[in-house]
């Protein structure tokens, strides 16, 4: 499985210094799926299952988290989306469909991919940065709380739980399984058994239908 050499490695957007959770909250009734289960720490993916959707804030230049920014040309000017890009719906969701020469070669003078862009809510483009990737092996807290050794929890929160580095790794090899069955078998057969060569081997990864990953979120206290 490719995620053997990757497990402890993780994606981040920021630096890893502990910061201080403006929505956490100490009643356990009020906290949602994804509230912080401790004052201060951050919140990291896999490094090669990242969801932008849960990164939060993610193409809102003006925020505290500092993801992104609006794409300038040489002359120092923000670019307006509509006039050199092109979305389309597709079986997958919107796809940019057509990119202007000017923009083609803007991106490649700054290296920049076009899976960064996104329109912000002022029709301009903005450019997510790239997150930071570190390695940790130690406590973490995690939403794979039927996936994980009952024994091995250290601590619950909410819908978080406690544990060491290898307990999560082995929690998360065991809910690859589930969500691949669940991928397989659900949904197949809700959409019928036309659709299952559309599906991913991978139950996260790849070109045909997948899961969401919302639930592979972590949050570290200490990350260094």
């Amino acid at each position: 499985m490719f995620y053997n050499n990757s497990l402890g490695r993780w994606a981040h957007f920021g630096g890893l210094s502990p910061v201080k959770q403006s929505h956490f909250t100490a009643d356990e009734s009020a906290m949602t799926f994804s509230s912080p289960p401790r004052r201060r720490g951050i919140y990291a993916f896999q490094a090669r299952l990242v969801d932008l959707f849960m990164i939060g804030s993610t193409y809102e230049v003006g925020h505290v988290s500092n993801k992104s920014f609006r794409l300038r040309d040489d002359n120092g000017t923000v670019l307006d989306f509509d006039d050199h890009l092109c979305e389309r719906l597709g079986p997958k969701g919107w796809r940019i469909s057509w990119v202007s020469p000017q923009l083609r070669a803007l991106l490649k003078k700054k290296k920049i991919k076009q899976s960064q862009l996104q329109r912000d809510d002022y029709g301009l483009i903005t450019v997510l940065r790239k997150p930071r990737v570190f390695s940790y092996t130690g406590l973490l807290w995690h939403h794979l709380l039927e996936a994980v050794d009952p024994e091995a929890v250290l601590e619950q929160r909410g819908k978080w739980v406690l544990s060491s580095f290898r307990s999560w790794r082995d929690a998360f090899i065991r809910q690859r399984h589930v969500d691949l069955q669940e991928l397989h078998t659900t949904l197949g057969a809700d959409l019928g058994s036309d659709v299952l060569t559309q599906l991913s081997k991978d139950p996260w990864k790849g070109s045909g239908m997948k899961m969401c990953t919302d639930h592979l979120e972590v949050f570290i206290e200490r990350p260094k």
